[in-house]
């Protein structure tokens, strides 16, 4: 059985962690270095979508996504990467 997050447990998780409140849906997300963003989406705490997004901390260049692994799909911009979440979510 898989635990449903709280509106308490979502608003008391970790720093870089966003649970969302009604559903087994959590979105980490970290530096890898000093330029670079890892995104993964864990439903179940299983992760289902992971991508870096490319100069993220870079002022100067407009960030996009890569994949890190071979079957998902880069994404060029932050809007499209909001969709995609959205579209996991409708999913559950």
């Amino acid at each position: 059985m898989t635990a449903i997050y709280s509106e308490e447990e979502a608003a008391d998780a970790p720093r870089g962690h966003v649970r969302i409140a009604g559903t087994d849906v959590d979105v980490v997300a970290y530096p890898i270095n000093e330029r670079d963003l890892c995104v993964l989406v864990n439903k179940a705490g299983v992760c289902v979508y992971r991508a870096t997004i490319m100069h993220a901390f870079d002022p100067n260049l407009k960030p996009h996504m890569h994949p890190l692994i071979n079957d998902t799909f880069v994404i060029r911009d932050l809007a499209a990467a909001r969709a995609a979440f959205d579209r996991l979510l409708e999913k559950r």
